[in-house]
């Protein structure tokens, strides 16, 4: 399997909506506590991702690094994406996501996208680590994580915090 990282086109955008609002891509986010996040379903773990959010969104997520970096993950050898990755920082820290379409899961996409982010990430000099709080009951995410390098840092709220350094990263 051969998969690359694509930053999304304006036109592309479509297709994030469509994973935001497809509840079997989010029923892992059912019932969590975004802090009053405005088009959040608890009840299904959608996200509005309408229209006119979409030039805000790129501006903040495609066009802010390193503070932000979002991109698709595209099945070369299939021409279709599968999902998407991304990294923010909060505060000092660079958290790191992944977010693959139902349909495309258990089919070993995580651990190769989330090597990819990280090698773009640690392509900078800036980031000296990607990290995750990961749901403990979500056993598929923990292990595409580790898959990919990460490594449990510890644990907050119930959370799985997994951790990539830079140097573990260079060692591999």
């Amino acid at each position: 399997m051969t998969i690359e990282l694509r930053v999304p086109g304006l036109k592309e955008m479509a297709v994030r909506q469509g994973w935001l609002m497809d509840p079997a891509t989010m029923a892992y986010n059912r019932g969590r506590e975004m802090g009053g996040a405005e088009g959040y379903d608890p009840a299904t773990g959608c996200i509005d991702f309408s229209r006119e959010n979409w030039r805000y969104w790129r501006q903040v997520w495609l066009l802010n690094e390193p503070d932000f970096f979002s991109a698709y993950i595209r099945d070369v050898e299939k021409d279709r994406y599968v999902g998407e990755v991304c990294w923010f920082r909060d505060g000092e820290d660079y958290t790191a996501g992944i977010l693959i379409a139902a349909e495309y899961r258990r089919m070993g996409y995580c651990a190769p996208a989330l090597r990819a982010l990280a090698e773009h990430a640690f392509s900078r000099a800036d980031i000296p680590a990607l990290m995750c709080a990961l749901p403990g009951d979500n056993l598929p995410a923990v292990r595409g994580y580790r898959r990919a390098g990460f490594a449990p840092f510890g644990q907050a709220d119930g959370a799985v915090v997994m951790r990539l350094m830079r140097e573990m990263w260079e060692r591999t």
